[in-house]
């Protein structure tokens, strides 16, 4: 299934090429290994509150200090908040140790798709220059990154299986294959490298069918009578 390009007046402007290899680089991540990025997206948010803890902290203490009249010693409260202060402050300095090395791990896993964005990002401002040539090529950065992630989605697949795949969506029963494949390509791919697919359920609507073929025998007889096998190989 070809994907076009979404044509528009003036196409964006990006001031800089890492700033886009950034954003395609969280795509690719985030469809390859939603993991890594669901838990770097929770170390970022975790260090930052860290962090603003404890300028509030020390903010608090200074407050204190400036307002506290007479002998430091003697204010209970400043003493009392100092200690408290310490504490929390100690506790979450360790937690921001422990972030801060698994974020660097993190993004030494996320390094391995990088070379995918950096070319998707170099891919973007050569179609971007056609514009140039004639005004026909403009198209939006939305179109693009939609683009990209439906041939990550797709790219264990080769043509001729996604065209098979095509073919057996006109099949009664096999409707709407197609878009079970674009919206659960993760599951599609699970059971593409099974061990044995043809023991495993299909996904999502399609479990029925698995249901209703109990074995490999019956399930290939079925797609033979539509020249589709190859899709299954």
């Amino acid at each position: 299934m070809k994907e076009k390009l979404v044509p528009r007046d003036k196409p964006p402007l990006i001031s800089r090429n890492l700033g886009l290899e950034a954003q395609l680089l969280s795509v690719v991540v985030g469809k390859e290994r939603p993991d890594l990025e669901e838990e770097k997206d929770s170390l970022v948010t975790n260090i930052a509150a860290g962090w603003k803890l404890l300028k509030n902290l020390e903010d608090e203490i200074l407050r204190l200090l400036n307002e506290t009249e007479g002998s430091l010693l003697d204010d209970v409260h400043l003493v009392n908040t100092l200690k408290t202060s310490k504490a929390t402050s100690i506790s979450v300095k360790e937690q921001l140790e422990i972030s801060e090395k698994t974020e660097i791990e993190i993004d030494s896993a996320r390094e391995l798709y990088r070379p995918c964005a950096e070319r998707a990002s170099i891919l973007f401002f050569v179609l971007n220059d056609f514009s140039h040539i004639d005004p026909m090529y403009q198209f939006s950065l939305d179109s693009y990154f939609k683009l990209f992630v439906n041939s990550i989605s797709k790219n264990w697949l080769s043509e001729d299986s996604w065209d098979n795949i095509s073919e057996l969506d006109k099949i009664p029963g096999f409707h709407g294959l197609i878009s079970s494949f674009e919206h659960n390509p993760r599951e599609w791919h699970q059971w593409y490298i099974a061990n044995e697919p043809e023991n495993t359920p299909l996904v999502g609507k399609f479990s029925l069918i698995s249901d209703k073929k109990s074995n490999l025998e019956e399930r290939i007889q079925t797609l033979n009578d539509y020249h589709t096998y190859a899709v299954y190989r």
